[in-house]
């Protein structure tokens, strides 16, 4: 977790090497978190401008940049000593991080670049104080939901993000949505305050994922000696939020994944 540099870089009684160390451990935490990132995004994760400041840290070996065909410029992962001293400062193991970060996956990397793009933006603004990414929120379980990535605003709410650049439809959907729902509420009626917040540039097909999760969702259950989701004939015949505001749709301009 991580509290926002923004404010603490900007505010008074700290000498410029001060400064500079709360830069490199929120960057160091970026890079463990998300494992790659471009500079820009680093940059609008700290709130401030100037470029060439990861070649800096190539310099101190605690980067290294990664060959990609991205239009954000080269990737940056931690070499082994940046990890070591991530998880010396920050106080965690970062088990999810994987011993050749230099392997991408090109068919999900503009995907998780767009999803950092709007948590850095978040980050930067103050409404969100701290964020952990999808790889961090344990073993994933086809009847969990594990958003995209996970934030927490200053009042303390949890906001799960989905970044949506090609709608589902069918049981695909129907089996997402229920998923979500169930665990939305479940988290509310034990004392978590969490809610789905999506982003996409496909608004007709995302205003009819609001309207299923606000109005009813046909019902599906994950059976686990199947190993599949099914309709439970022994439930209501929709189930659905129990609060509408827990769900809100960011529309946007264009699918920023293309411009990652």
């Amino acid at each position: 977790m991580s509290k926002n540099p923004a404010t603490v870089l900007k505010s008074g009684g700290q000498n410029p090497r001060s400064r500079g160390r709360e830069k490199l451990n929120h960057t160091l935490l970026w890079l463990a978190t998300f494992v790659r990132s471009n500079e820009s995004i680093i940059l609008k994760r700290l709130g401030v401008k100037g470029r060439g400041y990861m070649k800096r840290l190539e310099e101190m070996e605690l980067v290294q940049a990664v060959a990609c065909g991205t239009r954000g410029g080269q990737l940056w992962v931690l070499t082994r000593a940046g990890l070591t001293m991530a998880q010396g400062i920050w106080q965690k193991e970062f088990e999810h991080y994987p011993d050749r970060p230099e392997r991408l996956s090109q068919a999900t990397l503009r995907h998780d670049l767009a999803v950092q793009h709007i948590v850095a933006e978040l980050m930067a603004t103050g409404e969100a104080v701290a964020f952990q990414y999808a790889s961090m929120l344990g073993k994933r379980s086809p009847e969990i939901w594990v958003p995209d990535a996970l934030i927490k605003t200053s009042a303390g709410q949890w906001i799960g993000l989905e970044y949506e650049r090609t709608p589902k439809y069918g049981e695909e959907l129907l089996v997402k949505l229920n998923r979500i729902v169930r665990h939305i509420n479940q988290k509310q009626h034990a004392g978590i305050n969490i809610s789905v917040r999506w982003y996409s540039h496909q608004h007709g097909p995302l205003g009819d994922y609001l309207k299923l999760m606000q109005g009813g969702i046909p019902s599906r259950r994950y059976y686990e000696n199947l190993r599949e989701w099914r309709e439970d004939p022994e439930e209501s015949e929709v189930v659905s939020l129990n609060n509408q505001a827990w769900v809100e749709f960011v529309p946007m301009e264009r699918d920023l994944a293309k411009y990652m």
